[in-house]
């Protein structure tokens, strides 16, 4: 019966699952968490067993709600979840499997925004291009704009915030896996299926060398023209702030460091880590971290 139980149990939240894409508020819910049912349900069933619920799965989301939608949904959702599943299976550690199946996700999401674009002629750019651009001028009529942002300006800085979509999605893919994968690995565990987490925070540490791929892209980027929508512009444009942000982990990194070798109550760090994630400027910390190796200095002091 238990036996019975879990590729039933599994498949229905899989259905729950793409139904909630349907529903506004809950999509987002459902799109944070979307690998884990396929994921634990690839890892507990047999491969005939498994295509069968996904198919199952499929119809029904197609017949309770729209079949083009459902069905290229499911397909998406699928692949990543199949991917983490077979790495959970072959026990290979998160450090590796999350920055590979957020390079899958982040491949399926230029894919779908490509395929949206050639056979339904949906652009998602040019309506947030459009939306942006409806925003400034509305915000102009309400002089909540200096008068200092001309149209030039503004057709500018909607042309720069274009440019770093990838990065964007770059993030939400991250994201997205990281949840998946936090609950899936969980899951899995019950079920004797041992994932390696990911290290303790204090111990994120990031090599030296990334200090320089920054600088030099940094200075690239001060003499290139943000405005342009070439592939080399927008690359730089996305790896800047990218690397930045990395540089903001290894900081929230090292106040765990300190709480653990100081004592600290446990919440310290995850108060002082909100103000770093929101202001960039304490990249900064991370970066004096990886070069001046504090960490190796506190320890010895």
């Amino acid at each position: 019966m238990k036996v019975l139980l879990k590729p039933v149990l599994w498949s229905l939240l899989s259905l729950i699952m793409l139904i909630m894409f349907a529903i506004p508020g809950l999509n987002v819910l459902a799109m944070l968490f979307i690998f884990v049912p396929n994921t634990v349900l690839y890892t507990v069933v047999n491969r005939k067993v498994f295509i069968g619920c996904i198919a199952t799965v499929w119809l029904l989301a197609a017949l309770l709600v729209d079949p083009a939608a459902m069905l290229f949904l499911g397909i998406v959702s699928l692949i990543p979840s199949i991917v983490l599943g077979e790495m959970y299976l072959r026990k290979m550690p998160s450090t590796k499997i999350v920055p590979y199946v957020t390079a899958i996700v982040l491949l399926l999401f230029m894919i779908s925004l490509m395929l949206l674009e050639r056979l339904f002629s949906l652009s998602l750019i040019n309506q947030f291009k459009t939306l942006l651009q409806t925003q400034y001028e509305l915000l102009g009529k309400r002089s909540m704009l200096s008068s200092a942002f001309t149209p030039e300006m503004v057709e500018s800085m909607v042309s720069t915030m274009l440019n770093l979509v990838p990065l964007a999605m770059g993030m939400m893919a991250l994201f997205i896996v990281i949840c998946s994968h936090y609950v899936a690995r969980r899951i899995g565990a019950k079920y004797g299926v041992e994932v390696k987490a990911f290290p303790q925070a204090k111990d994120w540490n990031i090599p030296r060398k990334f200090i320089f791929i920054y600088f030099v892209f940094y200075f690239i980027e001060l003499m290139i023209d943000v405005t342009n929508s070439g592939f080399f512009t927008i690359a730089v444009l996305n790896i800047v702030p990218a690397l930045s942000f990395a540089f903001t982990v290894q900081a929230i990194g090292l106040f765990f460091y300190l709480a653990d070798h100081y004592k600290w109550p446990k919440i310290v760090p995850i108060l002082i880590a909100f103000p770093i994630l929101i202001i960039p400027l304490f990249s900064i910390v991370g970066i004096i971290d990886i070069a001046f190796n504090l960490r190796k200095r506190i320890t010895k002091k």
